[in-house]
């Protein structure tokens, strides 16, 4: 059981999600991260997907505050999330 003190607090967890034409797994991976038992925020990264992605962020972050969506304005890649670049 959450504690209302904590819950009132800002989230404990940020979840990001790296999005890229994920229109089919958008929904499930978001609402998997808002389920978890600790005061979560879910970051959408979107890397200029072509399909709905953006738009199902965005019905998302009408439906609950906890998630926010960043844009990117080109693809960048997987070789842009490596650290090792």
């Amino acid at each position: 059981m959450q504690n209302p003190a904590i819950a009132s607090v800002l989230p404990l967890v940020s979840v990001v999600i790296a999005a890229f034409n994920a229109e089919d797994s958008l929904g499930r991976a978001v609402q998997s991260a808002l389920a978890q038992k600790l005061p979560v925020e879910v970051i959408i990264v979107d890397d200029a997907s072509g399909d709905k992605t953006v738009a199902i962020a965005e019905r998302l972050m009408e439906q609950d505050p906890r998630v926010r969506l960043v844009l990117s304005e080109a693809n960048g890649g997987k070789i842009f999330s490596w650290p090792g670049k």
